[in-house]
């Protein structure tokens, strides 16, 4: 199969256009028809109008004269400024010393003790003066804010005097009402034979109620009671001695409060002459817990004496 001798022309670039001379054999040059100068676009700066290096070292030239005959003009202007400062003030003396001494030789003389006495009397007679008119123009109404301030202060004196003694008689009535209804209660105690721990854990729970130590809302139940009590400020205080004064840890003593009055409902039977808490049938963390809550009543007022001791076991004959 034969090759076609035809050779294709294509479009031409204005790279190809400017560098067609180059590298081209006479075969291309024959074969290949090349736009004219004619046909080229024309160049944005053209070459004939850029200064030849003649005219640029000319140039040259004139902006160094320029330049020295500028810089010796300013050097003349500096010398003649330098002079005239020079003659205008004398050796070893600034401008700024000049102005300083003008300025102290042109003050004034200070007034005299005499004038500042004067002025001091004229201002002192225009500040009374200023005093009386405004008291003469005000001096009513503040005398009537004065009485009406000490009458409301009178009054509300007289009252709050009158409110602290109601507050104070109610106070010892219902101090009185509760101590009536403790002595009850001991003396039910004893009627049952029930003046014991446990009567008094029973008595602390309600002493409770009645001076507010438990809320309203709390169960009626004893234990109940006990619980609310250990969760205030006042037991973990108390309780916090009575561990350290047995070598023991709150921390291991708090875990049996929940069980304590089940566990005295056990051993308390029978009146005691004084509150008794008997070592025997407890252990050392329910001990703990119930000479807690037993010192802690005995701080509250008509709180009920107590004491721990071991159960003396009597011998027959």
């Amino acid at each position: 199969m034969g090759h076609s001798s035809t050779i294709h022309r294509r479009t031409r670039s204005s790279h190809d256009i400017q560098t067609s001379a180059f590298n081209q054999t006479s075969y291309e040059k024959n074969a290949i028809p090349y736009p004219t100068a004619k046909d080229t676009p024309p160049q944005l700066y053209p070459i004939k109008d850029l200064p030849s290096p003649q005219q640029l070292r000319e140039g040259f030239k004139w902006v160094g004269s320029f330049k020295d005959h500028t810089t010796g003009e300013a050097h003349s202007q500096e010398q003649e400024d330098y002079t005239s400062t020079k003659n205008e003030y004398p050796p070893n003396e600034t401008p700024d010393e000049k102005n300083v001494t003008h300025n102290l030789t042109a003050r004034e003389d200070p007034p005299s003790l005499q004038q500042f006495e004067q002025l001091f009397e004229q201002r002192e007679a225009e500040w009374y003066q200023r005093y009386q008119d405004l008291h003469s123009k005000f001096g009513l109404q503040i005398l009537e804010c004065q009485t009406e301030f000490f009458r409301c202060s009178r009054e509300w004196h007289v009252r709050f005097e009158k409110i602290n003694q109601e507050i104070l008689e109610k106070s010892i009535e219902n101090a009185t009402l509760i101590a009536a209804v403790l002595y009850q209660m001991t003396e039910k105690m004893i009627s049952k034979e029930n003046f014991n721990v446990r009567g008094a854990l029973e008595r602390m729970v309600h002493h409770a109620k009645l001076i507010k130590k438990i809320g309203a809302g709390c169960p009626t139940e004893i234990q109940a009671g006990l619980n609310e009590l250990a969760k205030t400020p006042a037991f973990t205080k108390v309780l916090r001695k009575e561990a350290a004064s047995r070598g023991l840890k709150p921390e291991a003593v708090t875990p049996c409060i929940a069980s304590v009055y089940g566990k005295v409902c056990q051993h308390a039977h029978g009146n005691d002459y004084i509150i008794t808490l008997y070592e025997e049938g407890y252990t050392a963390s329910e001990l703990t817990v119930l000479a807690t809550f037993l010192r802690m009543q005995s701080e509250w007022p008509h709180g009920l004496q107590w004491r721990e001791e071991k159960r003396k076991k009597y011998t027959k004959h």
